[in-house]
């Protein structure tokens, strides 16, 4: 979808996680991986 529409940028909303460990780092890295 972020090729589709062009997109510039994409925003993801972690406020609901209470904790962001390394897990949470390693999958917040792998999605801005893909979505380049």
């Amino acid at each position: 979808m972020v090729s589709r529409t062009e997109a510039r940028g994409v925003l993801i909303d972690i406020s609901a996680v209470s904790i962001v460990d390394s897990f949470m780092g390693r999958i917040l890295g792998n999605i801005a991986s893909m979505s380049k």
